[in-house]
């Protein structure tokens, strides 16, 4: 996929957080610096990508799809209109733990 498609394909509200920032500690950086990533490449695959989408957002996404995720939560994206959630170990992490 070239450039232009992967800007076209992905809309996102807004990043994570920038990892040039000296506030966060290195593992919350590197996990979120995954869940971009992630994000870049589901996005770059075709799929429509929202990340950190509205409490809004989220729950108008449950009802169209029939989820009925914990409401309290706050999950990662939005992933053509379903609600997913990234899971980013920052330390080698087995299959069967996850």
């Amino acid at each position: 996929m070239d450039q232009a498609s992967h800007r076209l394909a992905r809309w996102v509200t807004y990043r994570t957080s920038n990892p040039d920032l000296p506030n966060e500690k290195p593992r919350e950086r590197r996990a979120l610096e995954l869940e971009n990533e992630c994000a870049d490449r589901i996005a770059g695959n075709g799929y429509r990508v929202h990340q950190n989408p509205t409490r809004q957002q989220v729950g108008d996404a449950r009802r169209e799809t029939g989820d009925s995720g914990r409401p309290e939560k706050a999950p990662d994206f939005l992933i053509e209109g379903h609600v997913l959630d990234c899971y980013a170990p920052t330390a080698p992490v087995p299959a069967r733990a996850v």
